[in-house]
């Protein structure tokens, strides 16, 4: 099997994340899992930075903190748990 040694930018090593797969109790996980893996958090970052643009904004400060992640984080969990009464 050939080597994946793409250099990838993110803050989630691959061995680190291959072994909180295993200790969830997955035994083995391939280095394309991971990839994709790591494509998938990427997406997800990225689809979340204009709504912390959006936060920044609305509260005329150019430093992104803590709370605004959660706060950011909050509205988008309280979203997806709102019943939907369209027909």
């Amino acid at each position: 099997m050939e080597k994946n040694k793409d250099k990838v930018n993110t803050l989630i090593k691959r061995k680190n994340l291959a072994l909180l797969i295993q200790k969830n109790g997955i035994k083995r996980v391939s280095p394309e899992a991971i990839l994709e893996l790591e494509i998938y958090a990427k997406h997800c970052i990225q689809d979340i930075i204009p709504l912390l643009v959006e936060e920044l904004a609305m509260n005329g400060r150019n430093t992104l903190k803590k709370g605004d992640i959660i706060h950011v984080l909050e509205d988008i969990d309280n979203k997806n748990k709102q019943p939907s009464f369209e027909v």
